[in-house]
């Protein structure tokens, strides 16, 4: 059987309403200013103060403020470095958690969930192209945010093909519409840390997730309970492409609700008792791969840790027929092949909308299998 790895990042979720890093403070801003973040709001109060302090600090230092990425990185070594630095005098623990939290408010704001009123792209689960949109009178139901429904039929179709295919993802994104998206489609799946979940298609986030707390074991109940109430909850017509999926249930199960969440930097030592069954299980599976399709994802420089832990998993005996990258940066392409080494390059296949990242790929697995 072969191995299909999908690697995502942020050009990911963007699609669904999540902003990527670089905009995420200015989305933060505009729903704090109009005090949309709800259990939120004073954390994202607190955080504008930190983000004012470094900003007033440019007589000798200059920070990239507007990036949560660098700010998540400057919090973690300000924390090593102790009192003796402009961030010092705050309290950089309490910092950290209403950056994380912060973080989790923006993303259960902006992330928008879609439903079944749009044509099925792909296949139906007999193989059937479904070209035709419900009916005015079908019942309507709610699916994942756009991208990450087109994938969550895309492995469906994959488990329904012949040959078969297993599948896994690698994802350095926080928020939960792929894992919502998959059980919509009525895909189960793993993750790697706990026992949530027991279906094939692991779901390995590196990076931590929101709905992962530092309080509680990530063996989450209350999450599958909360997402399948979300899914079944009936929709109409007129509320289609609107629906947020709340994170009151991790907020409920006792204790302040503080995401477990790991900045892109080489600090991960910080939480391999957390982190390391994850990072093996998705380095083997990345080491089984006869095909790795990346959206979105362009390997950031601050992030050395994940560039030698790809580089290394990767360097294994199977045989690694294609690659196909989906990401609009010019430097993407660039950063790939460097990584994957020379013989791969002219199985690398480009293409730049993440909307029709899904389609592309299917198009190619149902004509050509494993030859395309």
């Amino acid at each position: 059987m072969a191995h299909v790895v999908f690697i995502l990042g942020a050009g990911a979720s963007q699609p669904g309403g999540c902003p990527v890093m670089s905009d995420f403070f200015d989305q933060a801003r505009r729903l704090g200013e109009k005090n949309l973040l709800g259990d939120f709001q004073s954390d994202y109060s607190f955080v504008e103060e930190v983000r004012d302090t470094l900003d007033n600090a440019h007589k000798r230092s200059r920070f990239e403020i507007q990036n949560l990425e660098i700010i998540l990185n400057l919090i973690e070594t300000g924390d090593l470095l102790g009192k003796q630095h402009v961030l010092g005098e705050l309290n950089l623990p309490k910092t950290r958690e209403c950056l994380v939290r912060l973080v989790a408010g923006v993303l259960e704001r902006k992330q928008q969930f879609d439903s079944n009123a749009l044509p099925d792209i792909l296949a139906d689960g007999d193989g059937e192209i479904i070209q035709n949109p419900p009916s005015a009178h079908a019942p309507l139901k709610r699916v994942g945010p756009v991208g990450y429904d087109e994938l969550a039929r895309l492995i469906r179709s994959l488990q329904h093909h012949d040959p078969q295919f297993s599948c896994d993802f690698v994802t350095f994104n926080y928020d939960l519409g792929l894992e919502l998206s998959l059980w919509a489609r009525k895909v189960e799946w793993r993750y790697g840390t706990s026992t949530l979940g027991n279906g094939p298609v692991g779901i390995f986030k590196v990076h931590g997730s929101v709905g992962w707390t530092t309080k509680e074991d990530v063996n989450c109940t209350p999450f599958r309970e909360s997402a399948q109430q979300f899914l079944d909850t009936p929709i109409n017509h007129k509320d289609l492409h609107t629906a947020r999926f709340s994170l009151r249930a991790f907020s409920q199960m006792g204790g302040r609700y503080v995401p477990l969440i790991v900045p892109p930097s080489e600090n991960k030592a910080l939480h391999r008792d957390q982190f390391s069954s994850m990072w093996k299980q998705a380095g083997v599976s990345i080491g089984r791969a006869n095909i790795i399709a990346v959206a979105g994802y362009s390997l950031p420089q601050t992030d050395q840790f994940v560039r030698h832990w790809f580089s290394l998993s990767n360097a294994s005996t199977s045989l690694l027929r294609h690659v196909h990258l989906c990401d609009a940066s010019s430097n993407a392409l660039t950063t790939w092949t460097t990584l994957l080494g020379k013989p791969v390059e002219e199985k690398i296949k480009t293409s730049n909308d993440f909307r029709y990242f899904a389609r592309d790929i299917w198009d190619k697995f149902r004509t050509r299998g494993l030859l395309w």
